[in-house]
């Protein structure tokens, strides 16, 4: 198989994912490694809400909850990388961090 037909058999794919993404929300390549494509977004989108929060729960000061914000990216971000298998506490803290976010869910609004 040559280069070229390598190339156009990729670029047929990426397009046929965008097709079915335009026609149904979300296309194959998204739901193949759903948290790979979710948690780079994820982590982008708490950045950006961090920068502009004002409110926080009410069982919580807001230093707290720019902290536990902060958990929560990072965690988005630990999934993101290509993380170590074998990087037990990095996994225990991306845990406390998904934790977190699932606690505080409705909370997540400015």
């Amino acid at each position: 198989m040559s280069i070229i037909s390598i190339r156009i058999r990729i670029d047929f794919h990426r397009f046929k994912n965008w097709w079915i993404r335009l026609r149904r929300g979300v296309g194959c390549c998204d739901i193949f490694n759903l948290y790979g494509y979710q948690a780079p977004r994820l982590a982008k989108e708490l950045k950006v809400f961090l920068c502009k929060v004002g409110s926080y729960p009410s069982d919580i000061t807001f230093d707290q909850w720019k902290e536990y914000l902060g958990e929560m990216i990072w965690a988005f971000e630990f999934y993101s990388d290509d993380q170590d298998w074998n990087d037990k506490a990095g996994y225990e803290r991306a845990g406390k961090g998904l934790a977190l976010y699932a606690k505080y869910f409705s909370s997540l609004w400015l």
